[in-house]
């Protein structure tokens, strides 16, 4: 059953996907996970203040299945450990919502696993996204890395670090 993790968002808004076959797979959690997305909920909590507008959660916690068939996704990646968040901010570029978020951690008032600003190409078109990561069980090296991404047409995916912050 869906649940409120937080005032504006809910378990089924960080366990839903487009991958009608496995949703009822990523939304079969234990109780640690639960636990989880409600702190991961919080950095949501935490980015919507620092944008000033509501957030749209594109991809929240992936089970393993759904996390190996995402195009680019990475088998060390924080989202089945339910500590990431892509994201869009309704009425906000994608480069815009970044370096808010950057400059408030650059102010010391925010904090993250990772800041990505990240860019695919799918059948459709290119698409963009921020995806920000709470530290959770992130390596301690890659605890403030700011980076952009990108996952070409050839199935092959580009991080540039851009900077590393200290936390």
């Amino acid at each position: 059953a869906d649940m409120q993790l937080s005032l504006h968002f809910s378990l089924y808004e960080l366990t839903a996907t487009a991958n009608e076959s496995l949703q009822e797979e990523n939304r079969t959690l234990t109780d640690d996970q639960i636990t989880k997305l409600s702190a991961l909920a919080q950095q949501g909590e935490k980015i919507r203040d620092i944008v000033g507008l509501p957030v749209t959660v594109h991809s929240g916690y992936r089970c393993d299945a759904l996390n190996g068939v995402i195009p680019g996704s990475s088998s060390t990646s924080q989202h089945p450990r339910c500590e990431a968040l892509d994201l869009a901010v309704q009425g906000q570029t994608v480069d815009d919502t970044f370096n808010k978020l950057l400059a408030a951690a650059k102010a010391g008032s925010f904090t993250f696993g990772q800041l990505i600003i990240e860019e695919a190409v799918r059948s459709y078109g290119v698409v963009r996204w921020v995806h920000c990561s709470t530290i959770g069980t992130l390596d301690p090296s890659k605890v403030g890395q700011v980076m952009t991404m990108n996952a070409g047409v050839d199935g092959v995916t580009h991080y540039t670090l851009i900077d590393h912050l200290s936390f």
